[in-house]
């Protein structure tokens, strides 16, 4: 995959690309960064495939501040206007959670939706607002404490990435790649530690609703037979009835189904990229 960077109002995002034609915007998920979709690249054969690194992810930029869900969509505005104003977009897990509120945002920019173990954006009880942000100020004390840890090798990164995954260490080489850093005293994560506080505002089920209210694209859903839906009918079925999917198609693998089952992923992704 060739590098390429998008140069925003003070911030620059990173992105590995595969392939010409119309420009398919995908969209990784929390902590990962763009190698999670090399392995669908050595498969892509239509259009081109533009894996994009949020900020704080992989070789992007850091944000100054704290990281908020609708930060990221007003970043990825930019991107689609730098990429000739109208998508198609693939996301996996919190990519996919930004894929559908951006569709639902500006549905004119949006050629299909294609979302790989996520679904709808995260919603909270609106009577848990004093406990989200007050856990959410606790939890970036704790983090800013927290000291780096150094790995000798990015295999020994890997195997750790893949102790807190659902993959095998070979399988997220390629994610962990993007995600380290050498220094001096040995190999780090470069991903900005800030990430993993908790947000301390999410949108309200009313809220987000009305975002889907403007979908207007073709929709369809790659689950894993391990992911994160796959136990919890009452959450799957709701959230694909939000979308207008029937069924979703089913992959071999996790959460990270995509790095598990890339070959037949990228079949069917490119099944509907045909089809529309």
């Amino acid at each position: 995959m060739r590098e390429r960077r998008f140069v925003l109002p003070g911030l620059s995002l990173a992105a590995l690309c595969q392939g010409q034609g119309q420009p398919v915007l995908a969209l990784h998920g929390w902590m990962d960064n763009a190698g999670s979709f090399e392995p669908l690249a050595r498969h892509w054969q239509r259009g081109e495939l533009i894996a994009l690194e949020l900020p704080g992810h992989g070789h992007s930029d850091h944000r100054q501040g704290a990281y908020y869900f609708v930060d990221y969509l007003y970043e990825i505005y930019q991107v689609v206007e730098q990429l000739g104003g109208q998508v198609h977009l693939l996301g996996h897990s919190m990519g996919a959670m930004l894929s559908t509120a951006f569709a639902g945002l500006f549905p004119d920019k949006v050629l299909s939706l294609q979302l790989i173990d996520g679904l709808v954006p995260l919603s909270d009880d609106p009577a848990k607002a004093a406990q989200t942000l007050r856990g959410a100020i606790l939890s970036r004390l704790k983090q800013s404490d927290r000291p780096s840890r150094v790995y000798d090798s990015l295999e020994a990164m890997a195997r750790v990435r893949a102790d807190n995954g659902d993959f095998s260490w070979q399988q997220g080489l390629p994610l962990v790649s993007r995600a380290a850093i050498a220094r001096p005293d040995g190999f780090h994560w470069r991903t900005d530690p800030k990430l993993r506080t908790t947000s301390p505002l999410r949108l309200t089920a009313p809220q987000v609703d009305s975002i889907l209210a403007g979908l207007s694209c073709p929709v369809r859903a790659y689950l894993g037979r391990s992911g994160m839906y796959a136990a919890d009918a009452q959450r799957r079925q709701r959230e694909l009835a939000m979308l207008g999917i029937a069924e979703p198609h089913w992959l071999d693998g996790g959460h990270h189904c995509h790095l598990q089952s890339s070959e037949a992923l990228a079949s069917l992704v490119e099944e509907m990229l045909t089809l529309t």
